[in-house]
């Protein structure tokens, strides 16, 4: 038979004599007149009285331990909160202006950070392929509440994190189990969560994942593209040459393939789209042909069968950039390229269907027939 250790021989010999001690006292005062079994006072006083002073101190010592447990069990929430408010007083990186920036936040119920330090890594990787800035943001975005209300809320703070970084895109999102976690993608025009949870492996970003966030810098690359186009009438080519170089990486990665057609046009379409600005406004003509060699593409993507419009409003900007470039040289070529376009384009802006593309298109095809009739020698493009 084993003998048992010292410390536990030590724990039942005290625990042995106390139960004794007060067993035996509990009994004396029992058998007094003044003690009453049944008033909860009595039995008090009879436990304070017998209890060894460290013993008191102890069994006081386990009831304020045990409120406490319960006070911060029940205020878990707003301790959640004081830490997240406290975590928001640490400044936040600053995005470099010269690339796209992707954040990443602190994922909810990621014990240790460790699923987040798989997904850094992950980013990392892929940034690196694409020239994007990786961010760490010292915050994170709790989902509280129904599921469609909570990730609007969660977007709606990560937008206020976007616009203190001057990052363009923030991951979030919150670990399930122990090893997967479901993302949540921000930027300042859209947000959307991942259809399939994030599992760490090899340090990669699963292609889902990696369609996710190009997506999005698709959509953010569009935004930022129209943003620019409000600034008509201003000179804005100083500000589109980081632009240009951030959209034209996107657009030449080999990650761009797992963009959708829509997604690779609407690219296509605002990069052409700042070459235009940019040829026009500092005078190069390598900036307008830039521009046709990225509308060309694009209209291989937006084809007038599946989308009319975008097709249409392609062939309007195409002819502009060729009428641009047109002007500049001294042939005709191009000039009549871009005649071409513009009656392709209205083909479908019709004036019933859209009036004021309609008047834009018709606009710019007489501007271009009068710089080509001014080169000819006959009046039928002017009378045209």
């Amino acid at each position: 038979m084993a003998k048992p250790d010292r410390k536990t021989a030590l724990t039942t010999g005290i625990f042995g004599v106390t139960s004794l001690f007060c067993i035996g006292g509990i009994a004396v005062a029992a058998s007094e007149s003044k003690f009453d079994p049944l008033d909860p006072n009595d039995w008090l006083r009879l436990l304070i009285a017998w209890l060894p002073p460290s013993w008191a101190l102890a069994l006081i010592l386990l009831i304020f331990l045990a409120a406490l447990l319960w006070w911060l069990w029940k205020n878990r929430v707003d301790i959640k909160e004081l830490a997240s408010s406290l975590r928001r007083s640490q400044p936040l990186p600053t995005a470099d202006p010269k690339r796209f920036s992707v954040g990443l936040a602190h994922l909810e119920d990621d014990k240790d950070h460790a699923v987040e330090s798989q997904l850094r890594e992950a980013l990392i990787n892929f940034a690196d392929k694409l020239g994007l800035q990786p961010l760490e943001f010292d915050r994170t975005i709790c989902l509280r509440g129904q599921p469609e209300d909570a990730e609007a809320a969660g977007h709606k703070e990560a937008r206020k994190l976007l616009k203190e970084s001057g990052a363009q895109v923030l991951v979030w999102g919150r670990v399930a189990g122990t090893s997967s976690a479901r993302l949540f993608w921000t930027s300042a025009s859209g947000g959307r969560h991942s259809e399939q949870a994030y599992q760490p492996q090899e340090f990669e970003l699963p292609d889902v994942h990696r369609r996710d966030l190009s997506d999005i810098l698709g959509l953010v690359v569009a935004t930022q593209s129209a943003e620019f186009f409000a600034q008509n009438g201003r000179f804005i080519a100083d500000q589109l040459s980081p632009f240009i170089r951030r959209v034209r990486s996107l657009a030449e990665a080999p990650i761009a393939q797992h963009w959708n057609s829509d997604t690779r046009a609407r690219v296509t379409f605002a990069l052409a789209n700042a070459f235009i600005i940019d040829g026009e406004q500092k005078g190069t003509n390598e900036s307008l042909a830039e521009a046709i060699a990225f509308y060309g593409k694009t209209l291989q993507l937006w084809t007038r069968e599946r989308v009319p419009l975008a097709w249409a409003t392609t062939q309007n900007n195409l002819g502009v950039a060729l009428q641009s470039l047109g002007e500049r040289e001294s042939g005709t070529s191009r000039l009549e390229e871009a005649i071409i376009a513009y009656r392709a384009a209205l083909e479908e802006r019709i004036r019933e269907r859209v009036p004021l593309d309609w008047a834009t298109t018709q606009n710019n095809l007489g501007v271009a027939l009068q710089s080509l009739g001014e080169r000819e020698s006959g009046t039928s493009r002017l009378e045209e």
